[in-house]
């Protein structure tokens, strides 16, 4: 069952906004994750391949519990260089985001069509079907 997306609002590292207007008209993809988390941390390799073999993919990781220069370093760290990725202070339930990691796939009306809490086995084929079922206009 679908339902709204709630009002959301992230800034990535560089900058850039990434909210429920800037991403209107277009399927979205966020996921959450965190350092400690040995899933997540093994999940992000797909989500960067997953982006760079969808360049115009509205994909954003985003990491809930450190400041954006030490999310930074950690990608430095593990040669993340292409991952669109964002910093917030805690757990953005209103979203549905109980646990990490997870993931949210967000249609091009706005509507959350999937959430999936847990490791993905396969997050880009996971995130590439639904991506592809909701294309942009």
């Amino acid at each position: 069952m679908t339902r709204p997306a709630p009002e959301f609002a992230f800034t990535d590292l560089a900058g850039k906004p990434f909210d429920n207007r800037t991403v209107k008209g277009k399927p979205a993809i966020l996921t959450f994750w965190a350092f400690w988390c040995a899933p997540c941390v093994a999940e992000l390799s797909a989500l960067e391949k997953f982006q760079q073999e969808h360049p115009d993919a509205n994909l954003l990781a985003v990491e809930i519990g450190h400041k954006p220069e030490e999310v930074a370093a950690f990608l430095k760290a593990h040669n993340l260089k292409a991952l669109h990725v964002a910093a917030t202070a805690g757990m953005p339930r209103e979203l549905g985001v109980v646990a990490v990691p997870a993931a949210i796939v967000i249609d091009r009306y706005g509507q959350i069509q999937f959430v999936h809490i847990g490791q993905l086995a396969d997050a880009g084929a996971i995130l590439g079907k639904d991506l592809s079922a909701f294309p942009a206009q």
